[in-house]
């Protein structure tokens, strides 16, 4: 009985996150974003900027420097305002630092949360990102593939006011697409 506690403390510490950042908080270690990473998020979101009327571009984002390994470092930009957002998601970007450059390695246009977890592949750690409300959501693995991040696992709810449940599909990584592997109707919400 110790043996099988054990093991479900070590696999669900295995899955916890390293660092997780909400859209609903601030980052507590705040950096000057790069001139290039500014122009380039400028054209993604220069539509979305009109809502953000009295604050100007370098205010409405902010980042972190986060640690992906011992020898790579990455920008993790999102808004710094809820004007650049949905209800209920955000925006978030990842640039990896090598040098002076910095290039795009995972990008989510509406997440809740992205959470950096323990696990590994590759050298890198594992992404999650997940998002929702009481009646619909998500949850996103990410990993890296040797230059940037993939979306290798990805689970979709919604309540279905019919059956009484929620509606569960799960979609793996299958070559190089998503594919669902299963369609589950569940009383209580899966965990994120």
């Amino acid at each position: 009985m110790k043996i099988i506690a054990l093991l479900v403390l070590l696999f669900s510490s295995e899955l916890m996150a390293f660092e997780d950042f909400s859209i609903e908080e601030r980052f507590t270690k705040p950096v000057k974003i790069p001139a290039s990473i500014t122009s380039h998020l400028n054209k993604e979101i220069s539509e979305d900027m009109a809502f953000c009327e009295d604050l100007k571009p370098e205010d409405m984002l902010e980042a972190q420097i986060v640690s992906l390994n011992k020898s790579s470092k990455a920008y993790l930009v999102k808004p710094a305002t809820m004007c650049l957002c949905g209800v209920y998601y955000c925006p978030m970007w990842m640039f990896q630092i090598k040098g002076k450059k910095t290039s795009l390695i995972w990008s989510a246009p509406a997440t809740g949360v992205m959470a950096i977890l323990n696990t590994k592949a590759n050298g890198y750690p594992q992404i999650k990102d997940y998002g929702g409300a009481a009646s619909h959501g998500y949850k996103s693995i990410w990993t890296w593939s040797g230059k940037k991040y993939k979306e290798t696992y990805r689970q979709n709810y919604s309540t279905d006011g019919f059956k009484g449940c929620f509606d569960v599909e799960t979609f793996r990584l299958k070559g190089e697409k998503l594919v669902r592997v299963s369609n589950e109707c569940l009383e209580d919400l899966p965990e994120r």
